[in-house]
C-alpha cells in the first residue's frame, strides 16, 4: 500500500495527493510517517496538508510531537494549525504534548488557537 500511495503523493491534483495521504493512515513505518511529514510541510494545498498532519497527529511513533511542534511553526494558515490541536486533543498528555502546548499558548499568532491550547492544556 504504501508504494502504491507513494506514487500518488506527488500527482498534480489536490484530491488525488489527499487520497495517497488517507491511504497512509494505517500504515505505521518510518517512511509512510516520513511521506506525511513531507506533504503536512511541504504540498501547496493546504486541505492536503491539513489531511497530513491529522494523520500525524494520530501516530504514537517516538518524535512526532516533536516534528508536529515544527510543522505547527511554520504553518501559515490558521486552520491547519487547528486540525493538528484537533488531533492532539485525544491523545494523552505527557510531557511531550505539554511543551507542544505550551509552545502554542505562548506563540502561535492567532488567539483563538492560543485559547484552544490552553484549554487542552487544562483537561
Amino acid at each position: 500500500v504504501l508504494e502504491a500511495a507513494a506514487r500518488h503523493l506527488n500527482a498534480a491534483d489536490p484530491d488525488t495527493r489527499v487520497s495517497a495521504v488517507r491511504a497512509l493512515r494505517h500504515i505505521e513505518t518510518p517512511d509512510a510517517t516520513q511521506a506525511l511529514v513531507n506533504r503536512a510541510a511541504r504540498d501547496e494545498d493546504s486541505y492536503v496538508r491539513k489531511e497530513a498532519i491529522t494523520l500525524l497527529a494520530g501516530r504514537e511513533q517516538q518524535g512526532v510531537l516533536n516534528t508536529i511542534g515544527e510543522l505547527l511553526q511554520g504553518e501559515p494558515l490558521a486552520s491547519v494549525r487547528r486540525a493538528a490541536l484537533d488531533a492532539l486533543a485525544d491523545r494523552p498528555m505527557d510531557e511531550e504534548l505539554l511543551a507542544l502546548l505550551s509552545d502554542v499558548v505562548s506563540s502561535d499568532p492567532d488567539s483563538s488557537l492560543r485559547s484552544y491550547a490552553l484549554e487542552l492544556l487544562g483537561r
